[in-house]
């Protein structure tokens, strides 16, 4: 199993951001590996902040 943790990547609006992480090209990366649709990316983390 793998995923992402960014504080900040998936929170650009703007999709020309050199920050932004596009979700839909991360699975797509997986689903270009050998394991095609059984890929083990399962987890996105994002931050949250309580006060």
């Amino acid at each position: 199993m793998y995923g992402t943790a960014t504080w900040d990547g998936y929170r650009f609006l703007d999709i020309d951001s050199p920050g932004r992480t596009s979700l839909k090209r991360v699975l797509d990366a997986a689903e270009a590996t050998s394991a095609g649709s059984h890929h083990h990316f399962r987890i996105t983390q994002l931050p949250i902040a309580i006060p």
